[in-house]
């Protein structure tokens, strides 16, 4: 399961024009587009797509952290691509160098209550990791 948690997905044209949105992470909405949309313009701007996913990586709705919404790398798959940037212990939100590097989150220098752990949310390989990806279905005349 993942640990983030998805609030929106949603692809829109060029000009703004939204043709996909889904709030349900595991289950998205599976758009058909009848008759098929066409991306035959001239203009590499005019076929191009913009994909948005807003993720909520360990805050609340009031705003205060849940290190169980984190996505921590003590969590995750050995094959994931998740490198920690945040102390989820000692001195929580914390910027940090690694998993080794547990001395920059102590709460006081020395105190070894520290734990870097919380990584950014990234695509990746495993089941654990994000994944946001469009299946098209190619027509030709």
């Amino acid at each position: 399961m993942v640990n983030a948690s998805v609030r929106i997905l949603t692809v829109d044209l060029a000009d703004g024009t939204r043709i996909y949105q889904s709030a349900i992470y595991t289950d998205p909405v599976e758009q058909v587009f009848d008759p098929p949309m066409r991306f035959d313009a001239a203009d590499d701007a005019q076929r191009t797509l913009k994909y948005c996913a807003e993720f909520n990586n360990g805050v609340t709705k009031d705003g205060k952290p849940n290190l169980d919404l984190v996505t921590r790398s003590s969590k995750m798959p050995k094959n994931s691509s998740c490198e920690p940037v945040a102390c989820v212990a000692g001195q929580i939100g914390k910027s940090c160098k690694g998993k080794d590097d547990k001395a920059s989150c102590d709460s006081t220098p020395g105190a070894g209550d520290g734990f870097c752990d919380a990584c950014a949310i990234t695509s990746g390989q495993t089941t654990e990791d994000e994944m946001f990806v469009l299946n098209p279905h190619i027509v030709l005349e």
